[in-house]
């Protein structure tokens, strides 16, 4: 499994949408939104996130097999095309120290040489 940071910020139409359009919107498509990324979490798909405190973007983090899965997780939130994404692949812990601990060994090993 690999992990994505996914960043959504909604994309503001501005004033054109009349309040009765607005509840509609989050009605039918907000609101299942947050249903199918809170199963993605039961799922154990979705590892952590949230949305930012007062505004209208937030982020969670994919633990998924593949880009592809990434994409297909993503289109299929009825929100997809409202918000602009942001995807960043990330590298665990423990992977990111193992290859520190090897560039460190290859380092002293260059040193050494005359």
């Amino acid at each position: 499994m690999a992990l994505y940071l996914a960043i959504g910020e909604y994309i503001d139409p501005g004033p054109l949408l009349p309040p009765q359009q607005m509840a509609h919107m989050v009605e039918q498509v907000v609101l299942p939104s947050f249903e199918a990324m809170a199963k993605l979490q039961d799922e154990k798909k979705i590892v952590a996130g949230g949305v930012y405190a007062g505004e209208r973007k937030g982020c969670f983090i994919l633990d998924v097999a593949s880009n592809d899965e990434v994409n297909r997780m993503l289109l299929a939130l009825p929100f997809w095309g409202l918000l602009r994404w942001t995807v960043i692949p990330m590298q665990g812990f423990r992977e990111r120290a193992a290859d520190e601990r090897k560039a460190v060994e290859a380092m002293k090993g260059m040193m050494k040489q005359p």
